[in-house]
């Protein structure tokens, strides 16, 4: 289990060693479904707008909305920024509808994910060289069985990701490494504290007459409705309680691990401490590919903006992949 109190932030990196898209891919694929307007957008997004006419919104504004979308998104280092710097409504709808049904695709052709039918949902050659199976051997290191409601202790992950791969990864090793302690996999998944600023696609579903995760890939039966209140853009974020949560965790940090994250102004606001009421004392992150004045500038806005104090923190900023770095790390981080 971890030792101190560590807060995980994940980026799109992370998730793209499961083969899910990082944040410029997305754009790009967004653009492309959008660049007729309705007329070829995913089936998802056309159907509620066929669906619209007694909304706010009628089919002609949406389609405006997505050919804006296809043409604009290209001007902004992603979807949540470009949605946040429009704030257009019509806009904010299309986007979150396009996000949707572009990580449902993604999820259904991810390298992790082999099939909801298969007998092993995980691919195992991919899952060792993921950082999920790091992730939940720290978690496990030290632990007795008697103490399995420790499991998550000392431990909030907050990503900045769409995409339900760590869910499913979770769920399936918690199947695997605790059934004979703890039969019911998703109440002990449910302790882990996962904060989510922009949100998801729905939660995924444990099957207990199949003994199976079911929804990956999918998006929420309930519907578009039910997507566009469950994805946020940045400036819903700032009224909802993800964001007093994330505040509350961070000030409670005294470790951080960035994985995959491309510590962007707005994101970092999100992450910004209010009253820390402890000092954090190491900082670990991925910077794979990053120039050595883009590392110096990540460090100044890590002391700066999320108040580390130079003379307590160190900060270890590695060009290495997030499998790798969290590998080399797990040490220091477990007890």
């Amino acid at each position: 289990m971890f030792r101190k109190s560590t807060v995980f932030v994940i980026g799109a990196g992370a998730s793209k060693e499961a083969g899910l898209p990082i944040g410029i891919e997305l754009t790009d694929s967004i653009s492309k479904a959008l660049k007729d307007g309705l007329n070829d957008a995913p089936a998802f997004v056309r159907r509620f707008a066929n669906t619209a006419s007694s909304s706010d919104f009628s089919y002609d504004d949406l389609d405006r909305a997505a050919r804006e979308v296809s043409t604009e998104i290209h001007g902004h280092g992603s979807i949540d920024s470009y949605v946040n710097w429009r704030n257009d409504p019509a806009v904010s709808i299309v986007a979150k509808l396009a996000i949707a049904a572009e990580i449902e695709a993604a999820e259904k052709n991810s390298t992790l994910f082999v099939s909801q039918y298969a007998r092993t949902i995980i691919n195992e050659a991919v899952a060792n060289l993921t950082w999920y199976e790091t992730f939940v051997r720290i978690c496990l290191a030290n632990l007795r069985g008697t103490n399995i409601e420790e499991l998550f202790s000392n431990v909030v992950v907050v990503t900045f990701n769409y995409d339900r791969t760590l869910e499913l990864f979770l769920l399936e090793r918690l199947k695997r490494y605790c059934a004979t302690i703890e039969p019911n996999h998703e109440r002990l998944f449910q302790q882990l504290k996962i904060l989510r600023p922009y949100g998801y696609l729905g939660p995924l579903r444990w099957n207990q007459h199949n003994d199976r995760v079911e929804g990956f890939g999918q998006i929420d039966a309930a519907g578009s409705g039910k997507v566009i209140s469950s994805i946020r853009t940045y400036s819903e974020l700032a009224e909802s309680a993800a964001q007093a949560q994330i505040t509350e965790a961070m000030d409670k940090a005294s470790t951080l691990v960035f994985l995959g994250f491309g510590f962007n102004s707005q994101n970092m606001r999100i992450l910004q401490r209010s009253t820390p009421a402890a000092a954090i004392k190491s900082v670990y992150a991925t910077a794979l590919g990053a120039s050595k004045f883009e590392i110096e500038a990540i460090k100044e806005n890590i002391y700066t903006q999320l108040n580390v104090k130079k003379e307590y923190g160190r900060i270890h900023l590695e060009d290495m992949p997030c499998a790798e770095l969290l590998r080399q790390i797990s040490m220091s981080l477990s007890n």
